[in-house]
């Protein structure tokens, strides 16, 4: 279910997403406001599962964008807490600078807004953090934004088969590292179930197996 809160109507191309065939069974769009009764109550937002509060990252002003998504939360925790105080969903927010999750909490009572008792697994996600965490982690370890950044995006370079034996000079003279991260930009980051037959596998032995025989490179394991 998805929420607009934008005054506007959807664009032409939002339409046509919509009515795609993986969207036009699964997703319903109501447009409306956060900040009003009747429209979460349209949405049924006291009965949902897990509510996702997005924020626009392209905003002009940072702080008031976060204002506005901080009180569309509280104005959807309201609404669920008065009428279904007993299962509440799991809340994702999502801000732009992090210095404004001290908002969150209520002055006065000192209660953050995401300690509830049974529910535990509310998440608060800042852009800006997870860009500087990432910077952070560059200077630590050189090379592992370019990592992250490859593994989140797939570059196609279409004209390798055209460019192979042209410049053996150049590329003697820059190193094999070059070559190595071209080709590195083609791999994506992909998630499957492990088959029984691994069941009891080291971690280390079970990556050295996949790259030798499939050249596939297993870096986690969600148990």
């Amino acid at each position: 279910l998805a929420v607009c809160d934008y005054v506007e109507p959807p664009t032409f191309e939002m339409l046509q997403l919509i009515g795609e065939n993986q969207f036009s069974l699964n997703v319903i769009y109501v447009e409306g406001s956060a900040l009003d009764n009747r429209d979460l109550r349209r949405c049924c937002a006291d009965t949902s599962v897990a509510i996702f509060v997005m924020t626009n990252k392209f905003a002009d002003n940072a702080d008031e964008e976060d204002a506005k998504t901080i009180l569309q939360q509280f104005s959807i925790r309201r609404f669920c807490q008065s009428n279904n105080p007993f299962t509440p969903p799991f809340y994702c927010l999502q801000l732009i600078r992090p210095e404004n999750q001290r908002h969150l909490e209520i002055q006065g009572d000192s209660v953050n807004v995401f300690a509830d008792a049974d529910n535990d697994d509310n998440v608060i996600v800042c852009l800006n953090e997870i860009k500087m965490g990432i910077i952070g982690k560059s200077v630590m370890y050189p090379g592992s934004a370019a990592l992250l950044m490859n593994l989140l995006t797939t570059i196609d370079d279409e004209n390798d088969d055209e460019d192979e034996g042209e410049g053996d000079d150049e590329e003697d003279d820059v190193g094999m590292w070059l070559d190595e991260y071209h080709r590195g930009c083609d791999w994506e980051i992909y998630s499957t179930e492990l088959a029984d037959l691994f069941e009891g596998r080291m971690f280390c032995d079970l990556a050295c197996d996949l790259y030798s025989s499939k050249g596939i490179l297993l870096f986690a394991v969600k148990v």
